[in-house]
């Protein structure tokens, strides 16, 4: 069985009107809600990322590197351009070549896709992944380039205002 932590990035800033939308930081909200959001799943997950891959707009990476450190992983960030402006199959892509040795993997990435992606595998539709959202796929699969809709489903998803607010 393979697992997908789908994360959206952290609340970001638009204070420097000047910033190119990829450049843009985290803001305060941002930087509250994502260690909390990854100590939260330090302590409710079966299983933690073996494995990060993150877009590389600064917000996505920022919330990445939260995660990382806060939930104290042994393993680097792969940072990938082609999840900024990507879609389904942008991600599936990432996902499909991914390594079998692992068995838990973690995106961080923008909307609309994550919503998106969470839609593919889900009975019912969410409207909106909320920044920092977080949802749990799980996959029957035992290969990643064998993970596809009809083997993995939304097991969970995990909201910063449910969960802290």
């Amino acid at each position: 069985m393979k697992e997908i932590i789908l994360v959206r990035h952290a609340k970001s800033s638009w204070s420097n009107i000047g910033l190119k939308d990829y450049e843009r930081p985290l803001n305060k909200r941002g930087m509250h809600d994502a260690p909390k959001m990854a100590k939260y799943l330090t302590e409710n997950l079966s299983q933690i990322p073996q494995l990060i891959y993150s877009s590389y707009a600064n917000r996505a990476l920022e919330t990445a590197k939260i995660f990382h450190s806060t939930m104290a992983l042994d393993t680097d960030i792969d940072i990938r351009k082609s999840m900024y402006h990507s879609d389904i199959d942008d991600l599936m892509h990432v996902i499909n070549e991914t390594l079998d040795e692992y068995n838990c993997i973690a995106l961080f990435g923008h909307n609309p896709t994550m919503t998106y992606m969470v839609n593919n595998f889900h009975d019912s539709v969410l409207d909106n992944l909320p920044t920092c959202g977080v949802a749990l796929l799980q996959s029957s699969a035992n290969r990643w380039n064998e993970v596809q809709e009809n083997n993995t489903q939304v097991n969970s998803i995990y909201i910063p205002k449910a969960l802290f607010y």
